[in-house]
């Protein structure tokens, strides 16, 4: 889809202006290409999870998992070494 996108780029207007007005060979994929084909690739990277769920539902997962799980750990922590909130046993 990149490829094609930048084929049918290649022959726009603004992409021979450019090249008219001397724009260098470095400058014209960082310039014109890459943010008019980051647009079209980006939706369909993001159409492509919705029919593939596995390669990011598993990582989530996990990382929610490890929030949770170091959240209890400081509560446990807070509640261990907090002397103010203890009652003192006589």
């Amino acid at each position: 889809m990149a490829r094609e996108q930048k084929l049918s780029l290649l022959v726009q207007d603004f992409i021979l202006a450019a090249r008219v007005v001397g724009v260098g060979d470095w400058d014209e994929p960082k310039r014109h290409l890459l943010p008019n084909v980051l647009g079209p690739e980006s939706v369909a990277a993001t159409l492509g999870m919705v029919d593939m769920p596995w390669p990011w539902l598993v990582p989530g997962v996990a990382i929610s998992f490890a929030v949770i799980c170091i959240n209890f750990i400081g509560d446990g922590l807070r509640d261990a070494f907090n002397l103010r909130g203890r009652q003192v046993l006589d």
